[in-house]
């Protein structure tokens, strides 16, 4: 057996050099190879002549780590990009030594981003590319009212929160679309005995849209209390902002401060209590929701557009004395 690391087109970078490396496809024989393979692409691409300004990976694995290695060796910064990261101790701690050769770090998570202090450190959760002048399909007082979830379907998405809380909602009008990969057994138990809730599965891109745009209220029911939510940034949370309809949260540690505001928290990680929440945002009035939109869209444009976080990571290369071959790759 045999594979190889696609070289995906990159829009809009299309210029830049890409590289497909092959490997053999066997248990444990599978990561020695492809660390090796990446090593030797890289080693050509600098004797051609294509020296880069500094190598970024994202998240770490063994091929990445040897990369970081030969990069380091040759005086090329390694700039690991921390998504994924592991919950148990243990395990972090193994992260923290692989990533003790590193130039810098970019981090997703915020716990992740606070408690590095080894090398310089930029945190960097992600970007949207719309940002909403309002709330986008206004709920209308007699429409239903539709909360709307959209994530796994295992015990890290919290789902099965949700679920519970649900069922403390009796208005006959208050509906629960949920959107996900996977199987829950509650959710299937719940199908079967209130009408109220309706499963989409795994949809496209613009059916997910098409359903965000209908909903009273947004949430991310994500435990807190689970290791992994550690150092994992909540991503659905900026999906959900740029559709400018109120977001109701649980509080994990991957999430920065700057997203208190736009964020209703429940007061405890219960049925009870996220059911409250949820009810407090469905009595908003329309001024209250188009407040909120407002809010949040100064929040994202100020600060999280895509535009916004390349230019914040430039200038974090350049602080750094990196090189200049990523400002001109993005502006050409």
């Amino acid at each position: 057996m045999s594979g190889s690391e696609e070289a995906a087109p990159i829009p809009g970078l299309s210029h830049i050099p890409q590289v497909q490396v092959g490997y053999l496809n066997f248990p444990r024989l599978r990561t020695v190879l492809l660390s090796s393979q990446y090593v030797r692409a890289f080693r050509r691409i600098v004797l051609d002549g294509l020296r880069p300004d500094g190598i970024l990976c994202y998240n770490v694995y063994p091929h990445s780590v040897a990369m970081g290695h030969e990069a380091m060796r040759l005086s090329i910064p390694w700039i690991p990009v921390v998504a994924d990261a592991p919950g148990d101790p243990v395990a972090y701690g193994r992260l923290e030594q692989q990533l003790g050769i590193a130039a810098g770090c970019i981090f997703l998570s915020w716990s992740s981003f606070s408690r590095w202090n080894a090398s310089p450190k930029l945190h960097l959760d992600g970007g949207v590319s719309t940002v909403p002048e309002h709330e986008l399909d206004t709920p209308t007082e007699i429409a239903q009212k539709i909360i709307f979830y959209s994530g796994s379907l295992n015990k890290y998405g919290g789902i099965d929160l949700l679920l519970d809380a649900f069922a403390l909602i009796r208005d006959p009008n208050v509906r629960l679309w949920v959107c996900g990969k996977g199987d829950n057994n509650k959710l299937r138990q719940m199908l079967c005995t209130d009408s109220r809730i309706t499963f989409f599965g795994c949809i496209a891109e613009g059916k997910l849209q098409e359903l965000s745009r209908q909903a009273s209220v947004m949430v991310n029911p994500r435990p807190s209390d689970i290791p992994d939510s550690q150092h994992n940034f909540p991503s659905k949370v900026l999906e959900y902002f740029t559709y400018g309809k109120p977001v109701v949260s649980t509080w994990t540690p991957g999430l920065s401060p700057e997203y208190r505001p736009f964020l209703t928290v429940p007061r405890a990680e219960t049925a009870a209590a996220l059911a409250s929440s949820v009810l407090d945002v469905l009595s908003w009035t329309p001024g209250q929701r188009y407040a909120y939109a407002a809010g949040v869209g100064t929040f994202l444009r100020k600060g999280k557009t895509w535009g916004h976080q390349a230019g914040r990571l430039l200038t974090w290369w350049k602080e750094n004395n990196w090189g200049s071959s990523g400002r001109r790759w993005i502006e050409e």
